[in-house]
């Protein structure tokens, strides 16, 4: 009874009514939820600036592992300066934070499901089983 509809710069997305999209596209997306009582809720914004530039990214991001997890991250800066780390849930409301060069991530507190880890503004989707 949940409905589901991306959009990418306040504008819907063609077909994007999952619960999970993968951008194609840099720019500002949320997920708009309608519940099965009618009630509508839109989540935070999330930036991506990073489609399109895999090689470059790669050798400039943070790398995040083990993912999917059961509960600890590691955190490799690969030489970039940390200066925050958000915990992210689905509807892209912040459920933890921690600041500046942190190399572990404690999430076995949290509830199984999908998260985003934002790292100053790189953004990656974290499976936590």
């Amino acid at each position: 009874g949940t409905n589901y509809q991306w959009l990418l710069n306040d504008t819907i997305i063609s077909g994007a009514t999952a619960q999970n999209y993968t951008a194609v596209s840099n720019g500002d997306y949320t997920i708009e939820v309608t519940g099965p009582n009618g009630c509508v809720g839109e989540s935070n914004i999330i930036t991506i600036n990073t489609v399109g530039i895999n090689s470059i990214r790669n050798n400039i991001q943070p790398v995040v592992y083990p993912n999917p997890t059961t509960g600890v991250l590691y955190i490799n800066n690969n030489n970039i300066q940390v200066t925050s780390i958000d915990v992210l849930d689905i509807t892209g409301k912040t459920v933890q934070s921690f600041l500046n060069t942190k190399k572990v991530v404690d999430l076995s507190h949290l509830q199984s499901g999908i998260y985003f880890l934002k790292i100053n503004n790189s953004v990656t989707k974290i499976i936590l089983e």
